[in-house]
């Protein structure tokens, strides 16, 4: 069993003890379900890699005072029940229209007890649920793109979209970014950028 806690503080973040069960328990979860759904179509070693990655903007949410999260496309669970199960303490919705993704997340919602966490079977743009201090996806899609679909739900004066991005994000952010402040983190080959409005 992999030592997530061990790590994520090697990261600079703290989780509580309970966190590699959880975390553990979530993976076990997922792994089942791709075997019959097609969750996700990442390797295990992948899938266990993305709990690091989910968490890793921590680090530069710190100075942020935050008490909610909409992640936009939530999938197969990344960032957003990492995010659940590390922050107790925040609301974590999830947009998924996609069933047996928004299934699976119900599913393991459930089993893990995340009373913190919310999960909307609908596409973001057709929800209603109020402003967050933090919109974030991690799912494939234009830096331009997420954003307009984020911005309705975010907190104006002091909300941010956090946007887990590849490669090429310095490409995306030539038509973007005279419009927005921006800070970015850089790990490896994933750069985490948190746009401020």
């Amino acid at each position: 069993m992999r030592d997530f806690q061990a790590e994520l503080k090697l990261e600079g973040i703290e989780v509580d003890s309970n966190f590699n069960n959880e975390i553990n328990l979530f993976l076990e979860i997922l792994k089942k379900w791709n075997k019959v759904h097609n969750v996700s179509r990442m390797k295990d070693n992948e899938l266990e890699d993305s709990v690091i990655d989910s968490l890793i903007p921590l680090n530069f949410l710190k100075d942020i005072n935050f008490n909610s999260v909409l992640d936009i496309g939530s999938g197969n669970g990344f960032p957003a029940i990492p995010i659940a199960i590390a922050r107790k303490n925040i609301r974590v919705a999830m947009a998924e229209p996609v069933k047996k993704k928004s299934s699976f997340l119900h599913f393991a919602k459930i089993s893990l007890n995340l009373h913190n966490a919310e999960i909307y079977s609908k596409r973001v743009e057709e929800l209603e649920i109020g402003e967050f201090d933090i919109v974030s996806s991690r799912a494939v899609g234009e830096s331009s793109l997420l954003l307009s679909l984020a911005e309705p739900h975010i907190k104006k004066n002091g909300g941010s979209v956090l946007l887990y991005k590849g490669s090429r994000l310095s490409h995306e952010l030539k038509d973007i970014s005279d419009k927005y402040s921006y800070k970015i983190l850089s790990r490896g080959n994933r750069n985490y950028i948190l746009f401020n409005f």
